[in-house]
């Protein structure tokens, strides 16, 4: 997810700016647990393609429903506040992040199975009609 400077509770942590990177835990509703994360800065990653910004990317450990624009990301090491920023847009789904493989491993399935032949009945795909007979 993507957000603003973070404001700091007493100072920015020194391994952010001396790394890149900073392992801390990451909280956005007031009664959800702990989740761990990395905050990047964006001249750090490659992804953030804002140089006039000094916005952060947050990654996430274990993915996360409803991380809406708006909120607020709050940022801990151990049971101590460092800080919060408010959050401009969360990263890519869950779905978007697996969609590929899916296609990918459902396609693979598809081709090791032998093609049907004239008389298997293909799944999606209704029966001919046949023709009522006189007797």
């Amino acid at each position: 997810m993507f957000t603003e400077p973070i404001y700091w509770i007493h100072s920015p942590a020194s391994q952010l700016f001396t790394k890149g990177q900073l392992e801390c835990q990451f909280r956005f509703q007031n009664t959800a647990s702990l989740v761990p994360c990395v905050i990047t800065t964006h001249t750090h990653n490659p992804w953030h393609h804002s140089p006039t910004q000094n916005n952060m990317v947050v990654s996430l450990a274990t993915p996360l429903r409803a991380i809406t624009p708006g909120q607020y990301a709050v940022f801990y090491i151990g049971d101590e506040c460092i800080g919060s920023a408010r959050i401009i847009r969360p990263g890519p789904s869950l779905y978007a992040l697996n969609v590929g493989e899916c296609r990918t491993r459902i396609l693979k399935e598809r081709l090791r199975q032998p093609p049907p032949s004239g008389k298997e009945r293909i799944p999606g795909k209704r029966a001919p009609k046949q023709e009522a007979t006189k007797d």
